[in-house]
């Protein structure tokens, strides 16, 4: 293959006739978590501007794409691209404190295989609706919610595997939090 386009043409031909799958989605998630998206709405529809374009023809050989993107990206995606997403199915999710408190629950649901449904039973007997509790810290994201999440398990996982997530975890992890978030 000579040019990405035929590469991707390639790629095509195998996941439509070998493989059977009826249709490709791209997902597309984090474009507002790196420095030069996050401070400028503008220059992230900049990026979009030719995934945006090419989605006329994608849509024909189905092939579409699922952005996960901020308001602000939106508004000015909006004003930009009126027609296509005149075209589009567009939904919004705004956060909450309870709603990625229970992104945290489900995460250990699963990675406890059920046995949890919460941090509570990881946790000292003092400490309540930890999900909460750390919602309450971070920008209404569900990266930052995990980014604190993990952190809080890192502070706990430096006493030793037995030992059990205490408010002064929770203290350190929001102060470090706080430290390295980049003013979100």
């Amino acid at each position: 293959y000579n040019t990405v386009e035929e590469k991707w043409q390639a790629l095509l031909d195998a996941l439509f006739t070998a493989l059977g799958v009826p249709a490709v989605y791209i997902l597309l998630d984090g474009l507002d978590g790196v420095w030069e998206t996050s401070t400028d709405p503008r220059t992230a529809v900049q990026i979009l501007t030719p995934l945006l374009s090419a989605l006329p023809s994608w849509s024909a050989r189905r092939v579409y794409l699922k952005a996960f993107l901020p308001l602000e990206i939106h508004s000015i995606l909006k004003q930009t691209h009126t027609d296509l997403l005149r075209k589009t199915h567009t939904t919004s999710l705004e956060w909450n404190p309870a709603l990625l408190a229970e992104i945290v629950r489900r995460r250990v649901y699963v990675a406890s295989k059920g046995a949890f449904g919460s941090l509570g039973p990881l946790a000292t007997p003092d400490l309540h609706d930890l999900e909460t509790l750390l919602a309450r810290e971070v920008p209404q994201l569900p990266r930052e919610m995990l980014v604190l999440t993990r952190r809080v398990l890192h502070e706990t996982a430096r006493r030793g595997p037995e030992a059990r997530i205490t408010a002064a975890d929770i203290r350190e992890a929001v102060a470090w939090y706080q430290a390295t978030s980049g003013g979100l």
